[in-house]
C-alpha cells in the first residue's frame, strides 16, 4: 500500500514538473530582454568593461487572437557588465522589480571614475566592476542626515554634470544641493545659474562701454562750456584754445577705447556663441537613436588642413568658410579631398579652393566622418578616420564602418548589419555600436552590442536578448 501511494505521489510530482516545464517553454518565447541605453564604459588595470541596465520581462501568461498576442509579464531590472574586449557577459545582478519602482524612467545617468550612477525610482550608484551598491537614498541619508526624507522621488530633479562629476538636485523643500560623487557628501548650492566665462567678461566689457560713453558725454559738455566761456569773455583766447585741444585729445582717446571695447566684445560674443554651439552639439550627441545624419559630418580640419568627404558634384557647391556639415544625398559616392586652410580678411579660416585634391579614388556611398560623442568632432584614430557609409541606397541600406588612413586608403571595413545605430561609444582603441535587429523589441530597446577592435578590425557581438556572445571575425 505504501509503495502504491509513493508511486502515485512520484508520478504526480513528475507530471506537474513536466507540465510546468512545458508551460515555461511555451511562455519563454514571449520573454523579452534588452539593454536600456545609454551604457557606460569603464577601464581599470587595462581591463575594459561595459556597464548597462538590463530590462527582463518574463511572460507569465498570454493569449492569441487574430494574429495578435496579448501577454502578461513580470519585469525585473538588472545591472550587468560585459567584457569590453569580447562583449561576453561577466556579471549581472537583479536590482528591482517593476512594481517596486514608483517613478520612471529607469536610466543610466553617467559615470565617475569609480561609480556608475543611475536612476531606478531613486538615485543609485554601483561599482561597475563588482556591481556592489555604493549609494542609494538610505545610504545618502545616513551620510547626510540633514537631508533625511528630503531626497526627491522624481528623475527630473536630478542633474548629472559630467564637467565636474557632480550631481545637482533640488530637495523636496525646494532647496538646491550639490552631491560630491567621490565621498557622497552634499553641500548647499543655490547658485544654479552660473554664467560662462565669456558671459562674465562680456558683462564687464558692457560696464566699461557705459563708462566710456559717460566719459564722452562729460568731455563733450566741457567743450560746450569752453565755447560758452569764450563767447562770454570769461576766458582768453589761449585758455580757450587749450581747452579745445584737450577736448580733441580726450575724444580721440575715448574713441580708440570705444572701438577697442567694441572689437573685444564682438570677439567674446563670437567665442561665447561658439561655446554654446559646441555645448548644444555635445547635448545632441547624447541622444539615443539620433539618426544616420546626426552621427557623421562631411568636413574636418587637422593641423591647418581641410578634409572633406564629398562627391564631385557636392564639391563644386561647398561654402569656402570651414564648417561641419552633413550632406544628405543618399545616392552620392564620396571621396576624401584635402586642401589648405587660410585666413581671410575677417580672420576666419577658409578653404583654399585652388589647392583641393582627392587623397585617393576610394569612394563611400552616403559616407561621412564618424563623430565622437565626447567632442562633437570627427573621430581621429591612428592618423586616420572612422568613416560610416551605407551598404546600399534606400531604407534597407545597412551602416558600414571603415578605418581609413590619412592617405585615403581603407584598412578594414565592417558591415554592422544595422539600419540605424541606437548609440555608440568610442574609447580610443575600441568602437562599441549598439542597435536592435530583433523584431520582438521596439523603440530604443537594444539587443545588439558590437565590439570593434580598431587596431585589427576584429569584431565580437553580444546579444542582450539571447545572452549569447559571438565572435564575428
Amino acid at each position: 500500500m505504501r509503495k502504491t501511494v509513493f508511486g502515485i505521489v512520484t508520478i504526480t510530482i513528475f507530471f506537474i514538473a513536466g507540465f510546468v516545464y512545458l508551460l515555461r517553454g511555451c511562455l519563454s518565447k514571449y520573454d523579452e530582454r534588452s539593454a536600456l541605453l545609454p551604457v557606460l564604459y569603464f577601464e581599470k588595470n587595462d581591463t575594459p568593461v561595459i556597464f548597462s541596465i538590463v530590462k527582463y520581462s518574463k511572460a507569465i501568461s498570454y493569449s492569441q487572437e487574430g494574429g495578435f498576442v496579448q501577454k502578461t509579464v513580470n519585469t525585473n531590472y538588472f545591472i550587468q557588465h560585459n567584457d569590453g574586449n569580447t562583449g561576453a557577459e561577466l556579471l549581472n545582478q537583479k536590482i528591482k522589480n517593476h512594481l517596486d519602482i514608483k517613478n520612471f524612467p529607469v536610466e543610466v545617468l553617467g559615470a565617475t571614475s569609480d561609480k556608475a550612477w543611475l536612476y531606478m525610482g531613486e538615485l543609485m550608484a554601483f561599482n561597475p566592476f563588482t556591481l556592489e551598491k555604493i549609494a542609494d537614498t538610505r545610504i545618502l541619508e545616513r551620510i547626510n542626515p540633514f537631508l533625511t526624507n528630503k531626497f526627491p522621488g522624481e528623475r527630473k530633479y536630478y542633474i548629472f554634470n559630467a564637467a565636474d562629476s557632480a550631481i545637482y538636485f533640488t530637495a523636496t523643500d525646494g532647496s538646491k544641493w550639490k552631491l560630491n560623487t567621490s565621498d557622497l557628501s552634499i553641500i548647499r548650492d543655490e547658485n544654479s545659474d552660473v554664467k560662462s566665462g565669456q558671459e562674465s567678461v562680456i558683462k564687464k566689457i558692457e560696464q566699461l562701454q557705459k563708462k566710456n560713453q559717460a566719459d564722452q558725454d562729460s568731455n563733450y559738455r566741457r567743450n560746450i562750456t569752453a565755447s560758452e566761456l569764450s563767447s562770454q569773455g570769461k576766458i582768453n583766447r589761449n585758455a580757450y584754445n587749450k581747452m579745445v585741444t584737450d577736448y580733441y585729445t580726450v575724444r580721440e582717446r575715448l574713441y580708440r577705447e570705444r572701438d577697442s571695447l567694441g572689437k573685444l566684445k564682438s570677439e567674446m560674443q563670437a567665442k561665447d556663441q561658439a561655446t554654446k554651439d559646441h555645448l548644444r552639439a555635445l547635448e545632441n550627441m547624447e541622444r539615443i537613436n539620433p539618426g544616420y545624419y546626426s552621427i557623421k559630418t562631411n568636413a574636418d580640419s587637422v593641423h591647418s588642413k581641410w578634409y572633406g568627404l564629398f562627391s564631385d558634384a557636392e564639391l563644386d557647391k561647398i561654402y569656402e568658410r570651414f564648417q561641419y556639415t552633413s550632406e544628405n544625398d543618399e545616392t552620392a559616392r564620396r571621396k576624401i579631398f584635402s586642401s589648405g586652410l587660410i585666413k581671410n580678411n575677417a580672420g576666419e579660416f577658409v578653404i583654399d579652393k585652388t589647392d583641393i585634391a582627392a587623397l585617393s579614388d576610394e569612394t563611400f556611398l552616403h559616407g561621412g566622418f564618424l563623430l565622437d560623442k565626447n567632442t562633437a568632432a570627427p573621430v581621429h584614430y591612428n592618423n586616420g578616420w572612422l568613416i560610416v557609409s551605407r551598404e546600399q541606397i534606400g531604407r534597407e541600406g545597412k551602416i558600414m564602418v571603415s578605418f581609413v588612413d590619412n592617405a585615403g586608403h581603407t584598412n578594414w571595413t565592417f558591415n554592422t548589419q544595422l539600419h540605424d545605430w541606437l548609440d555608440r561609444v568610442f574609447t580610443g582603441n575600441h568602437l562599441y555600436v549598439f542597435g536592435n535587429d530583433n523584431n520582438k523589441l521596439s523603440g530604443n530597446n537594444c539587443n545588439v552590442l558590437w565590439c570593434i577592435n580598431l587596431a585589427t578590425g576584429k569584431v565580437s557581438r553580444f546579444d542582450y536578448f539571447t545572452e549569447k556572445q559571438v565572435q564575428a571575425f
